[in-house]
């Protein structure tokens, strides 16, 4: 769910980026019933005379189950999560009622490992990217697909900083190719939180992209160590599955747990 400081957010980084005229489109990965999406189409009516394309990414069917290749997603739950998926048909009916919905306003179904790689074909330049994808996977397959894509000066928006998941592969993403990690929170946690030893001061961030990617990027992108989100999710998991571990289904979470803590 998307407080007004997260909409904002969108909107001051759609106006910015109009400000220092860019024209590249806003994208935003896992999108829910769409409210982030509306905004930023509300936006770039109001700022860039409509002359944007909004991509509205989302598998519209909840979280894929965690991969094993995807180390840090071993617990991950999402999955489980009912209240997740939201229809293609009732996304596309919040952005008529909001009369957002319109031929620049684009619409791709999947999840990220399938349908990002035609995303990709689709997209020329992006000026605003907004992950909100949960999950390690989720969260890496759409920068491993389209930062590239996004414009010096354009901005990269996290919505799940303060899962886990979604933190270690920003990490691990940046240090694979040593970009600069200039993050700024949007809007403060209430005196902030911790989990399992983790000190977090934010729910989301955002940053300026500053320096262009390697000739070899997409070569190297899906090599990248999976060093940040291993420990992370060892740590933090160890806690949560101590503490609640009896929520989770049984056998499936708890058995990779005893294998990582052994």
């Amino acid at each position: 769910m998307l407080r007004e400081k997260d909409l904002e957010n969108i909107v001051d980084l759609i106006r910015a980026s109009v400000n220092k005229s860019l024209d590249g489109d806003f994208l935003e990965a896992g999108v829910w019933r769409g409210g982030g999406s509306i905004v930023a189409k509300a936006a770039i009516q109001a700022y860039a005379s409509n002359n944007k394309t909004v991509f509205v990414c989302d598998s519209f069917e909840g979280l894929p189950r965690p991969e094993e290749k995807w180390q840090a997603d071993k617990f991950d739950t999402h999955y489980l999560l009912a209240d997740l998926p939201v229809s293609k048909e009732e996304v596309q009916r919040n952005f008529q009622i909001n009369g957002a919905l319109d031929d620049k306003v684009k619409f791709f179904k999947g999840f990220f490992k399938e349908s990002m790689p035609t995303v990709r074909q689709h997209v020329n330049k992006l000026s605003v990217l907004r992950l909100d994808g949960d999950m390690y996977s989720s969260t890496f397959e759409v920068l491993g697909e389209l930062y590239d894509k996004v414009e010096i000066g354009g901005y990269v928006i996290v919505d799940d900083w303060k899962l886990p998941g979604a933190h270690a592969a920003i990490h691990d993403f940046m240090d694979c190719f040593g970009f600069p990690k200039n993050f700024i929170g949007v809007g403060k946690a209430d005196k902030g939180f911790e989990r399992a030893g983790v000190r977090w001061t934010h729910f989301k961030i955002y940053w300026e992209k500053t320096a262009e990617v390697p000739q070899n990027f997409r070569e190297r992108v899906y090599n990248c160590p999976q060093v940040y989100g291993k420990k992370l999710q060892y740590v933090f998991y160890k806690s949560y599955v101590k503490r609640k571990g009896q929520r989770y289904q049984q056998g499936h979470q708890l058995s990779a747990y005893d294998e990582v803590a052994t």
